[in-house]
């Protein structure tokens, strides 16, 4: 039955959004240009815009518009079949998860209550209408996800060698949408050292991480010598080496992390006893609450910022100062109780490491105090200054030989101090970081009796799951996280740590009433969101229907884009500023017009409703005169 109540309210919410709208949204117009390139010439293109992989998404996009033509209709219909096929897996292995759980009724409705909790996201949901890269990357990481949980808890061989198979082929899926999918092996490989049963074999492990390796370095070698490689790819790959950027983000990446899962966590959290969950976990709670407390401090003192911290979105809604404030303080605390649970859970897996690993640990730290050293003297400073600014005038020739670009290397060159101070503080946190998990002794629990019922494989999970958060958290301090909908693959990964520590607690008619509320947000952004580029979609479309012609439009990115790439024009040759501007009512939408400077009157308005204000707004076209 209450399966049912899910699947009505996943049907009730899709009715009520209806993806079936014909025009990009956002950058998802770049993704849409592969799939029409592949329908009309039967080949493989990646356009200039995009640094992902996309080869998966491309046909499975192409796949739906197979029966009736291009649309970005069908486009959106092939990302939420992907994304229930995620939520499919993500609620099996919620259920894996509280095999063993006391808690019989709690655990029994929490894997549909927490998998409700993730498709109402507002940023998973809202994707899941679109054609962007991050809803297909993370349903297929959340099949590859559980098949190789399930081949670690099944109990009969040919059932684990079935889905070891299916772990690695969704994988190998998921680094044909986005690259760095290939951490989701890396870690189930790093995770099975040690693991080794008696007459297991050891070539399944190898397969399971070598085929999505060979997928992802064969997709590298056809984009190199057959495809070439797009701009953005050369552009994102140079944003690497920024460890400015870095270094900015050491210091609050894993403070948003848990401001983030905290904050789309609160319809579960919210549910929890706090006084019973306090009142046991006390200390736990605390130490977690103080250092983001601290941030948060720290962040609306130094820098004016609260959250949503990551601004990048056109999904969330804005709050202003106050509710920015209030938004902070209830996310910190909701991150509190999910970081103090999974403290709990994983704390044997962190004492077993310790102990594992103790020789390696302190060889590591001795390493990395002895670079310290060595690049604060004179000469370790001008040797990796040097050695940067060799690495980047060779890997900026490079990629512009076709249009080699002086000023932009002189640019970069510019930069290697701030290169080498963002190294420093990399150096600085690693070594801090080391110190603690070397140093810092965690005493080891107590057992009871939920523990010693569970089976050996839960501990392996729990080590997995560690592993993955690592492994994510670092690559994107390296690729300088900047989107919230990034951080999105850390929403599964919190909660399957925490849940058989918070379903001990959790209430899940409670629940189910933050729910409620959770998905009316959810539904009314999403549909603002669709209602407001509708609206420019339609001015747009207008204007060139009374003969004005694209380079004088100015409407958004989107449009503009889409529309020159549909004329054969790659570029917008102008000789001034352009005559036309959009000036959307909501100044909080991204990659919108603003209304003019300049003497300008209104030729065209076209309203759209925000069910979230639940008023209506315009888009108004303006004419600069004299143009």
């Amino acid at each position: 039955m209450r399966n049912t109540w899910g699947l009505l309210a996943l049907i009730v919410s899709i009715l009520l959004v209806n993806p079936l709208y014909d025009y990009p949204v956002g950058d998802d117009w770049t993704y849409a240009l592969s799939v029409q390139y592949f329908l009309e010439t039967g080949r493989l293109r990646l356009p200039d815009e995009s640094a992902a992989s996309l080869i998966f998404q491309t046909l499975w996009g192409a796949l739906f518009c197979w029966p009736f033509g291009f649309s970005f209709s069908a486009l959106h219909l092939s990302t939420l079949a992907l994304s229930l096929a995620g939520l499919w897996a993500f609620y099996r292995l919620c259920a894996l998860r509280l095999e063993d759980a006391r808690a019989e009724v709690a655990s029994s409705w929490f894997p549909l209550l927490a998998t409700l909790a993730l498709w109402f996201h507002p940023i998973f949901f809202a994707l899941s209408f679109t054609f962007f890269t991050d809803v297909p990357f993370f349903a297929l990481f959340l099949l590859a996800l559980y098949f190789f949980a399930k081949s670690r808890a099944a109990r009969r061989e040919q059932e684990r060698a079935r889905a070891l198979v299916l772990g690695t082929v969704f994988s190998g899926f998921a680094v044909l949408v986005r690259q760095y999918a290939i951490l989701l092996p890396i870690g189930f490989f790093l995770s099975m050292l040690g693991e080794r049963k008696a007459k297991e074999r050891l070539w399944p492990r190898w397969i399971a991480v070598g085929m999505p390796a060979v997928v992802l370095l064969g997709f590298y070698i056809w984009i190199i010598t057959a495809h070439g490689v797009p701009t953005q790819f050369r552009f994102a790959q140079l944003e690497m080496v920024k460890t400015y950027r870095i270094a900015h983000d050491l210091r609050h990446l894993p403070f948003i992390v848990a401001f983030y899962l905290g904050a789309f966590a609160l319809p579960l959290v919210g549910a929890l006893r706090w006084r019973a969950m306090v009142g046991e976990e006390g200390k736990l709670v605390l130490l977690s609450l103080l250092p983001l407390g601290g941030y948060a401090t720290y962040a609306v003192w130094v820098e004016g910022r609260v959250m949503p911290y990551l601004a990048n979105s056109a999904i969330l809604p804005a709050f202003g100062t106050g509710g920015g404030i209030v938004f902070t303080l209830i996310s910190a605390w909701a991150g509190a109780l999910v970081l103090a649970a999974i403290a709990r859970e994983s704390r044997t897996s962190w004492v077993a490491f310790q102990r594992a690993h103790a020789h390696t640990l302190r060889f590591g730290v001795g390493l990395l105090v002895a670079l310290i050293v060595f690049f604060a003297t004179d000469v370790g400073r001008s040797l990796l200054i040097e050695g940067i600014d060799r690495a980047l005038v060779a890997y900026y020739r490079a990629y512009t030989a076709a249009v080699p670009s002086q000023r932009g290397l002189d640019y970069w060159r510019g930069r290697v101090g701030d290169f080498y101070a963002g190294l420093q503080q990399i150096l600085y946190g690693l070594t801090i970081l080391s110190v603690i998990v070397t140093f810092v002794p965690v005493r080891g629990r107590a057992p009871d009796v939920r523990h010693e019922r569970a089976d050996p494989w839960q501990e392996w999970m729990t080590k997995f799951l560690l592993i993955l958060g690592a492994l994510f958290l670092g690559v994107f301090l390296v690729i300088s996280c900047q989107f919230d909908r990034y951080l999105l693959v850390f929403f599964p990964i919190g909660l399957l740590l925490a849940v058989r520590e918070i379903v001990r607690w959790f209430r899940p008619r409670l629940a189910f009433l933050l729910l409620l509320g959770l998905g009316g947000v959810a539904i009314a952004t999403t549909k603002t969101m669709i209602a407001g580029y509708g609206a420019i979609w339609r001015a747009g479309n207008e204007l060139l229907r009374r003969g004005v012609p694209i380079e004088e439009i100015n409407l958004n990115y989107t449009f503009n884009a889409w529309m020159l790439y549909q004329q054969g024009k790659r570029e917008i040759t102008r000789t001034g500023q352009p005559s036309y501007w959009a000036y959307a009512a909501r100044r909080d939408f991204r990659y919108w017009g603003w209304s003019p400077d300049e003497p300008a009157e209104v030729v065209l308005e076209v309203p759209y409703r925000d069910f979230w204000r639940w008023r209506w707004e315009r888009v108004r076209v303006w004419r600069v005169r004299d143009r």
